[in-house]
């Protein structure tokens, strides 16, 4: 699964709870895209140090017809 690190960006993909972190701590998130034959859409989670639960499954809010 693709992993990343939120670097110094304007880029926040939204969460449904916000996460307490302390100064230092890196915020792990991953993203995958979704494809299927009429939509495209992305999910996310974050992943560290705190897990949250699968942001937009299956396209359920957010998601480009094709």
């Amino acid at each position: 699964y693709p992993l990343c690190a939120l670097a110094v960006s304007d880029e926040r993909p939204p969460i449904a709870q916000p996460i307490e972190v302390e100064k230092g701590q890196i915020v792990k998130c991953q993203f995958w895209r979704k494809v299927d034959p009429k939509k495209v859409w992305y999910e996310w989670m974050v992943s560290g140090p705190h897990r949250t639960v699968l942001h937009n499954p299956g396209g359920r809010s957010s998601w480009v017809g094709l």
